[in-house]
This record gives structure tokens, C-alpha cells and sequence, in this order.
């Protein structure tokens, strides 16, 4: 998990979905990796609108997700 999440250095080749890390984009390998759990509170003290900010879909225009957001806070 530690090397899926670029927190080590190693030896050999690390695939996610058939795919080598090393061949993702950093954009595409962040969406991949992200999580939002459903369970817990976020770990931080932030505004909700925030929080949903760091989730926003790639390619999803700023000012949309505001919106979004904004409508469902």
C-alpha cells in the first residue's frame, strides 16, 4: 500500500488496474488512489465546502462544482 500511495521506493514494477504507476499521469493516479470514506469524519477541521472541494471531478469546471457545492451546503 505504501508504494501505491508513492510513500516508498522499491525494486520492480507496481501495476494498479493492469497499468504501471510509473505510466499514470499524476492527475489520473491521485483520482485512483483517493478515497472518501462514507464512515468516519475527515481527519481535519474544514468547512464542509471545502472538504467537497478536494473531491471535485477532473475536468469538472471550477466554478460548476462551486455551485454544486454551494447548492447542496
Amino acid at each position: 500500500l505504501a508504494r501505491v500511495a508513492g510513500m516508498l521506493p522499491g525494486l520492480g514494477e507496481v501495476c494498479l488496474d493492469g497499468r504501471a504507476l510509473a505510466d499514470y499521469p499524476g492527475s489520473e493516479l491521485a483520482r485512483r488512489r483517493g478515497y472518501l470514506s462514507q464512515q468516519q469524519p475527515p481527519v481535519s477541521l474544514m468547512p464542509v465546502f471545502q472538504y467537497l472541494a478536494l473531491h471535485r471531478p477532473a475536468g469538472a469546471a471550477q466554478t460548476e462544482v462551486e455551485h454544486t457545492i454551494l447548492y447542496l451546503c
